[in-house]
C-alpha cells in the first residue's frame, strides 16, 4: 500500500502557496492543505506525522497604507516571522516522524543584502523596507533551520 504524503501550506489561498498546492494534488494522492495554527493537533491525532510544511503565509502593507511606521513593522515581523518561526517549531515533532521530511520558506530576492545596498536599484521608503528585514529574517531562519 502506498503510503501517504501529508502537506501543510501556509498562505495556499493564492500566489505561490496556492501554486505549490495544485502540483501537491496533481498526483492524486491525498493531501492536507490548510491555512491555520490548529492544523498541528488534526495531522497529529490524524496521521501521526507530516513530511512536508511549506511555509508561504506572509502579509505585506502598501508604501501608502495608513498605519504609523512602528505598527507596520510590529505587524510585518510579528506575522512573518515570529508566525513562521511558532509554526514550524509546532511541526517540528510531527516533521521528525516523516521518513524524508521537508521544510521549504518561501522568499524573494527582496531579503538579499546585495539587492538591498546595490545603489543601481531604486531605494525604498522606510515603510516598504520592513518587507526586505522580513525576508531578510526568513533567509536567516532557513539557514539556521537547516542544522535541525
Amino acid at each position: 500500500m502506498e503510503s501517504l504524503t501529508v502537506a501543510l501550506i501556509t498562505g495556499a489561498n493564492g500566489g505561490i502557496g496556492r501554486a505549490v498546492a495544485e502540483i501537491l494534488t496533481a498526483d492524486h494522492r491525498y493531501h492536507i492543505i490548510i491555512d491555520i495554527f490548529a492544523a498541528a493537533a488534526y495531522i497529529s491525532e490524524t496521521f501521526g506525522k507530516l513530511n512536508v510544511l511549506v511555509n508561504n503565509a506572509a502579509v505585506h502593507f502598501a508604501v501608502t497604507h495608513s498605519l504609523p511606521v512602528r505598527e507596520q513593522w510590529t505587524y510585518t515581523f510579528a506575522t512573518n516571522v515570529v508566525g513562521t518561526v511558532v509554526l514550524t517549531d509546532k511541526l517540528l515533532s510531527l516533521l521528525r516522524k516523516s521518513e524524508f521530511p521537508w521544510t521549504v520558506f518561501i522568499n524573494s530576492t527582496k531579503g538579499s543584502m546585495g539587492a538591498t545596498l546595490d545603489t543601481t536599484l531604486a531605494l525604498q521608503d522606510l515603510t516598504f523596507n520592513s518587507y526586505d528585514a522580513r525576508k531578510a529574517a526568513v533567509n536567516m531562519l532557513t539557514a539556521a533551520m537547516s542544522r535541525y
